[in-house]
């Protein structure tokens, strides 16, 4: 350039200097946007547009003053406050598509393809769905894993569907999903109830066992206790009156172990042994335990996120984006908690169901949103993680026949209480699955029509309570369960 012309422009060498290829990246993990078109904004003036090669780097140079921006399609309207959120983040007032800074603000670097490129981060779909997806894991999870007791999971979780229907009464799924899922915690406390008891009974078998062969006395016999005790003094009578209380105690444990008293009814219709039948029933209970807290764990992670989303960005975006949600999985150096392999459950998959709920929770018809979100969560996430497994199917109905014939003691109910303790209640806020003897002994729970009957019967009764006086009591027990977790 000539002394004349740097007259004229006294700044040029300056404003050559800022001169660079832009390179579109995701903003969380800086991953290249290839191929996709572009404008640059000096506010909502378009100052150039264009399209990203395969490694998301523009073919011309742009000037990377302030105070321009990059915008990628669909264009959304720019957010100019924050709306109401789960929890505060950066990205709850910008704008999605756009650049999350000015391109001032974007340092350049050399490429030795390219020359001078300055990345440019955009926020994307895929930014807020990792956003989200990571705020559902903090809930249930630690360092990359579930939190591993599922009993204080599920308190958590139930704790936070609670929570949002008292910010937000358009999300009625979420409120009557508290009530089944703090169902599922009382599932989870009865079988964790029952395993311990099992582990003391073996225990203290075993205890009795070692100190009857110290002495060579039958623990069958404690009446032996008081004649004993005369004798009491002696290292020899010491020890038979050890043994002695370790077979009472013993006994007692024994009669606490419900995996007991199951494999005496299992033993009537096999012709296993005792001790085979009760071990099988021991691992089902672990087994159901531990399924029933993956699937309570698993279906919190999937709905989450997607309440979070929409409640955020609102329907538009929520649209938008939905397909997109399936692409942050998979990524080594931004992994995604996912209990279930994908070949069982493929993570973020855009299930029919979805859009529709949130549809009608835009559109105020709540109770169509509940049904949608109800049908996805049986049909779609629980039926590929539960009831699909022939070993937990038949430990539910084992339970359901058990109870059905009156074998309370060792079994539980399946029932909904709109409450926020386990136990029934007798004021019409109970929802039972079956009804009689028949219905008792030959529906289940696997069977997706007999559990969708129940799940509709319990959702219409929560909207009549809703709608009516009995409101107030509702809103108290969500308050409880948002407080404590609702399992006692």
């Amino acid at each position: 350039m000539s002394n004349n012309n740097s007259v004229i422009c006294p700044d040029c060498d300056k404003l050559a200097k800022r001169a660079a290829r832009i390179r579109l990246v995701a903003d969380y993990t800086g991953k290249p946007i290839p191929n996709k078109p572009f404008t640059l904004l000096k506010g909502e003036a378009v100052i150039m547009q264009g399209v990203s090669d395969g490694n998301g780097v523009s073919s011309e140079e742009v000037l990377t003053t302030a105070p321009l921006f990059i915008e990628i399609s669909p264009r959304f309207p720019v957010r100019k406050e924050e709306v109401e959120f789960f929890k505060q983040h950066r990205y709850d007032s910008l704008t999605l598509h756009r650049s999350t800074k000015s391109l001032a603000e974007c340092k350049p670097h050399l490429d030795k393809k390219y020359g001078k490129v300055v990345d440019v981060p955009i926020l994307t779909a895929e930014c807020l769905w990792h956003r989200y997806q990571k705020e559902a894991e903090e809930i249930v999870g630690q360092g990359g894993e579930l939190i591993a007791d599922p009993i204080e999971r599920n308190k958590r979780i139930n704790q936070t569907y609670a929570k949002i229907w008292l910010k937000d009464d358009r999300f009625q799924w979420a409120g009557l999903a508290a009530f089944a899922s703090k169902q599922v915690g009382c599932g989870l406390v009865n079988f964790s109830d029952a395993i311990e008891n099992a582990e003391g009974d073996k225990t203290a078998k075993k205890r009795a066992m070692m100190s009857a062969a110290k002495v060579g006395v039958d623990v069958a016999f404690p009446q032996f206790s008081t004649f004993m005790s005369a004798f009491s003094g002696t290292t020899f009578i010491q020890d038979i009156d050890k043994a002695i209380q370790d077979g009472k105690a013993s006994v007692e444990a024994r009669k606490k172990n419900k995996v007991t008293e199951v494999s005496k009814y299992i033993e009537i219709a096999t012709v296993s042994g005792a001790v085979a039948v009760e071990g099988a029933t021991y691992e089902t209970f672990k087994f159901s335990f531990n399924m029933m807290g993956i699937g309570n764990a698993t279906l919190f992670l999937d709905v989450y996120p997607l309440h979070a989303f929409y409640h955020q960005r609102g329907l538009k975006e929520f649209e938008a984006c939905l397909r997109e949600r399936k692409n942050i999985y998979g990524n080594s150096q931004f992994p995604i908690l996912w209990p279930i392999e994908q070949d069982k459950l493929i993570f973020g998959y855009n299930f029919p169901d979805i859009l529709p709920a949130f549809k009608a929770i835009d559109e105020k018809r709540l109770a169509d949103g509940v049904r949608h979100l109800a049908d996805h969560e049986q049909k779609n996430i629980l039926e590929a993680i539960m009831y699909s497994d022939w070993w937990l199917v038949g430990a539910l109905w084992g339970n359901q026949v058990f109870h059905t014939l009156g074998n309370t003691s060792i079994t539980q109910p399946v029932e909904l209480p709109l409450a926020a303790q386990c136990k029934s209640t007798d004021d019409g806020r109970t929802i039972e699955f079956t009804n009689g003897i028949l219905d008792g002994l030959t529906s289940r729970l696997s069977n997706v029509e007999n559990r969708m009957e129940f799940v509709y019967k319990a959702a219409t009764r929560f909207d009549e309570m809703l709608r009516g006086d009995e409101r107030s009591v509702v809103t108290e027990s969500l308050k409880e369960i948002a407080s404590n977790g609702g399992v006692k």
